[in-house]
């Protein structure tokens, strides 16, 4: 279940690739928000400053971007902690990135 969370963020923050390599329509994920912004043709060139487009498409990222972030923290702080505590209850050995085992045992 963690790893189908982790892939829905996934395809949140970047965009889903497979509808993409089919050259399906799919909704602006966050980061291709933020790359229409920053790479807009002339942004870097001109002294208007950004267009009302790109001002909404970078609110509507951080949004995204703010709600992606929670998701992730709630993850992180509680699934994963509970899926190590108990894997420690199991006694499954322990494995690099899963807290640092107990020195003594």
């Amino acid at each position: 279940q963690i790893e189908l969370r982790l892939a829905d963020i996934q395809k949140l923050l970047s965009g889903d690739r497979t509808r993409a390599r089919y050259w399906e329509l799919t909704v602006p994920s966050v980061l291709s928000r933020i790359n229409d912004v920053v790479g807009a043709r002339n942004n870097w060139a001109t002294t208007y400053g950004p267009t009302t487009t790109h001002r909404q498409s970078f609110e509507i990222a951080a949004r995204e971007f703010s709600d992606l972030r929670g998701q992730l923290r709630s993850l992180i702080d509680t699934e994963l902690r509970q899926l190590e505590a108990d894997m420690e209850a199991a006694g499954v050995p322990w494995t690099p990135g899963r807290g640092i085992p107990d020195r003594d045992s």
